[in-house]
């Protein structure tokens, strides 16, 4: 597990650093310095998941977008039936993403409704019930991840400042902008 979470750190770190040696040591910083918690199992499978995205499309005037499980299926080939299902799961999530990634990026109005009405139907922790960003959540997860006072303390300051990306269920919007922060903060210590 460690390793995994040291190869995509070190691939984050390299997107928004380069080589910028205090860019980096701060980011490192930002990371975090303890294992994080395993996820918690979801009570939704992939397909119950996909279900709750078309009907938030639905809802939200978008009908026609439906994303059907057989359009973003990864047919199982040489490597086994097994990660052949997986991977077809994962291929849906992406179209799901994209989907909405696709809706933010032409302007649509109806993105943030549609990503807020997924998010609330599969009970993602990150979104409060009103639709905002649940910075308890943000919080627990960095405490569990940093030791750093100091780190924690630049956290807290960046979170009043992203906080306004968050609007409509904006997640990504909002963990991009706190760690920006904070390697831009961290920078400045």
């Amino acid at each position: 597990m460690e390793k995994t979470r040291d190869i995509t750190g070190k691939k984050k770190i390299t997107e928004k650093c380069g080589t910028d040696q205090t860019c980096i040591a701060a980011a490192e910083k930002c990371m975090g310095d303890k294992d994080a918690k395993p996820p918690v199992d979801d009570k939704m499978t992939d397909i119950e998941k996909l279900a709750a995205f078309n009907k938030c499309l639905e809802s939200n005037g978008k009908g026609a977008d439906i994303i059907n499980e057989q359009d973003c299926a990864n047919r199982p080939g040489s490597e086994g039936q097994r990660e052949g299902r997986s991977r077809h799961f994962e291929k849906c999530k992406k179209e799901t993403l994209g989907y909405l990634r696709g809706l933010e990026d032409s302007g649509d109005a109806a993105a943030g409704d549609i990503r807020c009405c997924f998010f609330q139907a599969i009970g993602v922790e990150m979104v409060s019930s009103d639709n905002s960003i649940n910075l308890d959540f943000f919080r627990q997860h960095l405490k569990d991840r940093i030791s750093n006072e100091g780190v924690l303390k630049e956290y807290e300051l960046a979170f009043k400042d992203c906080l306004p990306r968050g609007d409509m269920c904006n997640v990504h919007g909002f963990r991009e902008c706190v760690m920006d922060e904070c390697i831009r903060r961290m920078q400045n210590t």
